[in-house]
């Protein structure tokens, strides 16, 4: 892009004005003059919209990205805050290794907070072994069997929730830690998660003579 500061259209507009050293008159000069005045201000316009751009893509387009937070890489952990944690059966998920993940948490009894991944021990394979709620009742989907609110993040084995104990995770104040290498640990669990097989075709009835 060629650069006319104004110095330059000022020098050309004297010269322009210096009407007697070619004989011409100054109103000869008053074409070329507005040239160089609209020729100026096309070149300042672009000069200006060309910033207004670059300034918008740095803002935008080259910023760097901001971490997901549900994406969990090595060295983080997933934040639950417990204001969240509203409901008598809460459910958090994130993203580990490129595996989706699910993360019970109830409050019992004893206010304690209790975590778990929301996959059934047993029916985990079957792509419905996960906890619902209903009727103040939390039960495996696959297999109906209800588990008690005192027994999640605590036992294992059986059609159980897998806990997550209290020295797996971090408690501070405000929040519950639960660090990466442990949701790795766990994701094979949910390789199958929710994925229910398609159910077979019905045949058609065959008339039999």
């Amino acid at each position: 892009m060629v650069k006319i500061t104004w110095n330059e259209v000022v020098a050309q507009l004297d010269r322009a004005s210096d009407c007697g050293s070619e004989g011409r008159t100054f109103e000869s000069y008053q074409p070329h003059r507005r040239t160089i005045i609209r020729n100026f201000s096309i070149i300042t316009i672009t000069g200006l919209i060309l910033l207004i751009a670059i300034t918008l893509f740095s803002l935008t387009g080259c910023k760097k990205e901001r971490d997901d937070p549900f994406v969990i890489k090595p060295g983080k952990s997933l934040i639950i805050l417990t204001d969240n944690i509203t409901e008598p059966l809460n459910y958090f998920f994130a993203i580990v290794d490129d595996i989706y993940i699910e993360i019970l948490v109830v409050k019992a009894p004893d206010d304690t907070f209790r975590t778990a991944f929301n996959t059934c021990q047993r029916c985990f394979n079957s792509g419905k072994g996960y906890f619902v709620m209903e009727d103040d009742i939390i039960f495996c989907y696959q297999c109906k069997m209800p588990v008690s609110i005192d027994s999640i993040g605590l036992v294992s084995g059986g059609c159980q929730p897998i806990p997550i104990t209290a020295n797996q995770r971090i408690k501070t104040k405000d929040s519950i830690r639960i660090p990466y290498v442990l949701l790795s640990r766990n994701t094979h669990w949910f390789l199958n998660w929710k994925i229910e097989e398609e159910s077979e075709p019905e045949s058609e009835p065959i008339d039999t003579p």
